[in-house]
């Protein structure tokens, strides 16, 4: 599946009411699926009044109603003028502002499948309550419950016939004023449930839940003991979703979530550290932690040998980025036979990390390196080069498959127009990248990251 993630950026919304030709979220939904998504960053989503008549247009405004903006038309209302949440923003993010007394919202009853559900909840609590929902029924007994834990306990609790009983519950609770990101995922068979993209908690659950009497979002039960919740974003679609929808959901949603994960990076000294060089992971400048398996030298072979001995597992907040090095070019083997040892790294990283990202950049221009060391084979040489270079970019007769993202655009950018590193880019070999060269690759390595809605 394909995003297309081009939209007015939360800013610019800000400042003027700029309606978006197209929410990010439309993407996920196909003509049959069921759902909603409730994106409070855009303001013009956002109604005073649930007739949808007065805009919100200033923090502390009162939101009647919000739009779905899933395109399946379930707008979340509230009717009654005292119990609508506030509309609250730090001039860069939006949020709603629910006030631990009687604020709650409705959600049509035909937005939720009772077949198999996900929803993710973008939220921070701000005080203890009774079992505070980010998604619940009045009635308490029945329908969805994806909520949390009963006064300084909230700990996360998701339910398929109400918040009682659920035996579905995580082990840790919420700290207070925290945006976290909450999934509940429930395919039909298994239940689980993710906090900040990782999964604490997960059962097996065939039943079919007992519909309820109205959903309503951000929802504290009828007791006196009520909790403040901060509603930063909410999406629900009637399947399963992978780890890599739940990171770009979360993402989008939370807008400045912080970064989380561990990245690891394969490749060889055209990326990493080399001769006094700084490694194109240093350029990257972000708050993420990461793992630089790159090393001088390294083959496709060396570097699946650096991936099993770091003995990575399943981590769907991270990802791995793969640049292949220029070390598998001897013109004596057949192109083939070197991306068929490429996909094997890729679907070995793949079977190791489960869903989480997987980026691949294509190898840098390196043609008078190739002359240097192959002579009159170096035509051969180069042609193998562009056949793995179409690999990486899925093209060709045998594109790699099983990633998330393709990073191209700085081989272009690092061209003399013949095929070799351009002068402006090299160290003088023909083959290593200088530190100009490799802030090229690391903003490369940036723009494909950001595609996914992944920080550095």
């Amino acid at each position: 599946m394909r995003f297309d993630f081009a939209i007015t950026s939360t800013s610019d919304v800000l400042r003027g009411r700029v309606r978006r030709a197209g929410h990010w979220s439309r993407a996920l939904f196909t003509e049959g699926d069921t759902g909603f998504t409730y994106d409070p960053s855009d303001v013009t989503s956002l109604f005073q009044d649930a007739a949808g008549t007065l805009p919100v247009v200033a923090d502390g405004d009162p939101v009647g109603r919000m739009v779905d903006q899933s395109g399946k038309g379930h707008d979340a209302l509230q009717t009654i003028a005292e119990r609508r949440p506030l509309w609250r923003t730090d001039g860069i993010r939006g949020w709603l502002e629910f006030d631990g007394t009687d604020d709650e919202m409705t959600v049509p009853q035909t937005a939720l499948s009772q077949t198999a559900t996900s929803f993710v909840g973008i939220v921070a609590l701000t005080a203890n309550g009774y079992y505070p929902m980010i998604l619940g029924d009045q009635s308490l007994s029945s329908g969805l419950s994806a909520g949390f834990g009963n006064g300084s306990g909230r700990k996360p609790r998701f339910g398929i016939s109400g918040h009682n009983p659920v035996t579905l519950i995580a082990a840790d609770a919420l700290t207070l004023g925290q945006v976290t990101s909450m999934a509940y995922v429930w395919d039909g068979s298994n239940r689980v449930l993710l906090r900040d993209g990782r999964e604490v908690g997960r059962d097996v659950q065939t039943a079919t839940w007992v519909k309820g009497d109205q959903p309503l979002l951000c929802y504290s039960g009828s007791n006196v003991l009520k909790s403040s919740i901060l509603f930063h974003g909410g999406l629900a679609i009637d399947r399963g979703l992978s780890g890599v929808e739940l990171a770009k959901i979360s993402a989008r949603l939370g807008q400045e979530l912080p970064a989380a994960g561990t990245a690891w990076i394969l490749g060889d000294s055209s990326i990493a550290s080399y001769a006094g060089l700084p490694p194109v992971l240093g350029l990257l400048d972000g708050d993420r932690a990461m793992q630089d398996l790159a090393a001088p030298g390294q083959t496709i072979a060396q570097q699946m040998a650096a991936w099993t001995s770091a003995n990575v597992t399943q981590a769907l907040d991270g990802f791995v980025l793969i640049q292949l090095g220029l070390n598998d070019l001897d013109p004596s083997e057949t192109a083939n036979s070197a991306i068929g040892r490429l996909q094997m790294l890729v679907d070995t990283v793949r079977a190791d990390i489960g869903s989480a990202p997987v980026l691949i950049a294509q190898m840098t221009p390196a043609r008078q390196r190739l002359l240097d060391i192959y002579g009159a084979q170096e035509p051969a040489a180069q042609d193998k080069w562009l056949a793995i270079n179409a690999a990486i970019a899925g093209q060709g007769t045998t594109p790699v498959t099983g990633v998330d993202a393709r990073i191209t655009t700085h081989v272009a950018a690092m061209d003399d127009g013949t095929g070799a590193l351009a002068a402006d880019f090299d160290t003088g070999d023909g083959i290593h990248p200088n530190t100009a060269g490799r802030q090229l690759i690391a903003d490369a390595w940036r723009a494909g990251l950001n595609g996914l809605d992944l920080s550095v």
